[in-house]
């Protein structure tokens, strides 16, 4: 079993005084870890589209407008999805505005990016099955930043456990829990040494679109059956049994499997020339 440890925030100084952080800018071991993933992302994302011969300055603006509208999303669904009373307070008392932010949710950031690539798509008239390709593969690429991130932070602590991948004395208590931000970033490393190796063959347009999401529901659905009840700290709403992740991933495996029936049975539609590198 693993033992307890937990990154704290630190200050970051700075060689000319800043007012009000005379003693150096906050630093978040959580925020640093997302925000390196964003990076990754956007990297892989265009590393894939040379090796494949597409327009890197073309991904790149999908890749930008999917993570704004992702980063936007992780937010309110968050609070839509396990806050909703915070709303209901709100439009009782607009001044508790603030009280709308809950933190974010990673299903409400992957509903915000699907929400951004159609907001692309709409504004660049440009097919979206081959070009989405890209960011689907670099996904588990920021991901396992973002879920290393949640590890270093243990905010998604499961139940108690004997097993080897437990952490000891969680939070100072004598349990050892599950931390399902590890087993995330145990997926995501799984994930990215199969795509490495995937993507070494020509794919059907639309096939990473289809799988890295058909890879990540179940597994998901099943990880969420090992959180904590909601009334602990960092425990996670139930509805009818079932977390919001868990319905999130039901239709996220619906619309994976009909986004590769599409892929194999339908022909991609043509790229223009500047969304491809001239071979």
């Amino acid at each position: 079993m693993l033992p307890w440890f937990k990154a704290s925030a630190f200050l970051f100084p700075t060689p000319v005084p800043i007012p009000g952080m005379e003693q150096g800018i906050p630093m978040h071991p959580f925020a640093l870890l997302v925000m390196a993933g964003a990076l990754a992302s956007v990297r892989a994302a265009d590393w894939y589209a040379r090796k494949n011969r597409l327009s890197p300055a073309v991904i790149g603006d999908l890749t930008v407008h999917m993570l704004f509208f992702g980063f936007v999303g992780a937010s309110v669904f968050n609070t839509l999805f396990y806050y909703p009373d915070r709303i209901l307070q709100v439009l009782e008392n607009p001044r508790h505005a603030a009280r709308l932010y809950s933190g974010i949710s990673s299903y409400g950031g992957f509903l915000g990016g699907v929400i951004g690539s159609f907001v692309w798509r709409r504004r660049r008239q440009l097919p979206l099955l081959e070009l989405g390709d890209a960011t689907a593969f670099a996904a588990p690429f920021g991901w396992v930043f973002g879920r290393s991130g949640c590890a270093v932070a243990h905010d998604h602590p499961g139940s108690v456990t004997n097993f080897f991948l437990g952490i000891r004395e969680w939070d100072g208590t004598p349990y050892t829990r599950h931390d399902l931000g590890l087993y995330e970033v145990i997926w995501s490393a799984a994930v990215m040494a199969l795509l490495l190796v995937l993507v070494q063959r020509k794919r059907t347009p639309g096939f990473y679109v289809a799988l890295v999401p058909t890879l990540y529901a179940p597994y998901r659905f099943l990880l969420d059956f090992l959180r904590i009840d909601a009334a602990l700290p960092g425990g996670d709403a139930r509805y009818a049994g079932l977390t919001p992740a868990q319905y999130a991933a039901v239709g996220t495996m619906i619309m994976a499997l009909m986004v590769l029936r599409h892929s194999l049975t339908e022909p991609a539609p043509a790229l223009p020339d500047y969304a491809r590198i001239a071979a």
